[in-house]
């Protein structure tokens, strides 16, 4: 049976649709607006967790509606919430950046899928390279309108690529 890591945000409320949806070993790692620092301790509890599970997918994923990013991108009421701040600042400067690269259109997705790609990238930088090796890493928005999982688009969106004079 596979077993799979989700990172999730609690206040999507997604357990219970995850496991109702990939019907396999499921474990989850939560974090506000997955916002997981990936520290030296954290990481190297990851890995423990892969290792004694034998973890063989990961997903990093957020409701399209998640509570954090709406109010990082609109209002930032919730900024002051212990640890948030690094959180609402790079929500911040990857909306205007969006603005600035992209026709108008839904700058939530890009945005979204901008962010869940760069946790993957950091959690692929930190892991023992052997892990690397036999983990399969992805990210997705769940949109609950429709109540499917879509698969981030790390194709679509790559600012790093992007020079802006």
């Amino acid at each position: 049976m596979k077993k799979h890591l989700f990172f999730i945000c609690p206040t999507d409320h997604l357990e219970g649709i995850i496991n109702r949806r990939f019907k396999q070993e499921n474990y989850f790692l939560t974090s506000l607006g997955n916002s997981l620092q990936l520290e030296y301790d954290s990481v190297n509890e990851i890995q423990e967790l892969i290792l004694r599970r034998n973890i063989t997918e990961i997903s990093f994923v957020l409701a399209h509606d998640n509570r954090f990013v709406l109010d990082a991108l609109h209002h930032a009421e919730l900024a002051r919430v212990s640890g948030m701040g690094n959180f609402y600042h790079s929500m911040s400067k990857l909306h205007r950046k969006t603005k600035i690269v992209w026709q108008p259109g839904n700058f939530r997705t890009l945005t979204l899928s901008h962010l869940l790609v760069d946790q993957i990238k950091a959690l692929k930088s930190r892991l023992k390279y052997q892990l690397n090796d036999r983990i399969q890493m992805d990210a997705k928005i769940y949109d609950r309108s429709k109540n499917q999982f879509n698969d981030a688009a790390p194709e679509l969106y790559h600012l790093e690529r992007f020079c802006l004079n």
